[in-house]
């Protein structure tokens, strides 16, 4: 645990880190760490203090509910722009759907865009069975967005991915001997 901020008590510190803990449980943030926890509960309660505030219970939700948002939208941002700038970096030929997406939606809606720019490419040389390097750099892609996404990139894969390719058991054959047996178990795991 780091140092404590000013006119803080371990007894604070520990109630902090419990609401601080039921309000990530409660945004759906659950198997925190204890140092994630502690991380967050000590910045919020110097946050706390910057604003003039006591470390009572009251004080602790208040600014608390705001705070665990903001690290999770962060959190969020930081895995959609990863994920993105790793699309950019093995598929720089997707570069002009993207701009012309975020020129049309003004953001990223991720279950639109992945199954333009991953599976309709994907689907087309699995169908023809043709190119199997290309093949194998988009399966490898789904499975990276699998591996390192965050829950909502998670969701697109198993939902907007995965789902339309296992609509036809041929490609979805071809599909899956180019994926680790790892990533295997978890769509049977998930399709149970």
């Amino acid at each position: 645990m780091g140092e404590l901020p000013p006119y803080a008590t371990e007894e604070d510190f520990e109630n902090a880190k419990q609401i601080v803990s039921q309000i990530l449980e409660f945004k759906g943030r659950v198997n925190s760490s204890d140092d994630y926890i502690e991380e967050k509960t000590l910045n919020l309660m110097s946050i706390i203090y910057a604003k003039g505030g006591d470390y009572s219970t009251d004080m602790i939700w208040a600014f608390g509910d705001t705070y665990v948002d903001m690290v999770l939208r962060d959190e969020k941002s930081t895995y959609d722009k990863n994920i993105m700038r790793e699309c950019l970096l093995r598929f720089p030929e997707s570069k002009a759907v993207y701009e012309e997406h975020l020129s049309t939606y003004e953001e990223l809606l991720q279950h639109l865009f992945y199954p333009e720019v991953i599976n309709e490419p994907l689907i087309e040389l699995l169908e023809k069975n043709q190119d199997p390097e290309k093949a194998k750099q988009y399966c490898e892609f789904i499975e990276y967005m699998w591996r390192y996404g965050d829950d909502s990139i998670k969701n697109v894969v198993d939902v907007s991915l995965l789902e339309r390719m296992s609509d036809d058991p041929e490609i979805w054959h071809r599909f899956e001997t180019y994926i680790s047996d790892e990533f295997k178990a978890y769509i049977n795991e998930v399709s149970v």
